[in-house]
């Protein structure tokens, strides 16, 4: 079964590495953000019932937003 590890845009290198430690495919992703503060997502991988899916994001709130 094939595993795919998608990242946020906080920190890109260190998912990359992860994916490479854990044997994870590091999975093609766009993120835009609008000015409105919205975020747009989109997975540029085929994401069947017959994978694992992880996702790595940051569980602070970065700083510029307080």
């Amino acid at each position: 079964m094939e595993k795919i590890l998608f990242s946020g845009s906080a920190d890109k290198k260190s998912a990359e590495k992860l994916a490479k430690l854990a044997n994870l495919k590091f999975g093609k992703i766009i993120i835009k953000k609008f000015a409105c503060g919205k975020i747009y997502v989109q997975l540029l991988e085929n994401v069947s019932q017959k994978k694992f899916l992880f996702i790595k994001l940051p569980l602070q709130i970065p700083i510029k937003q307080f």
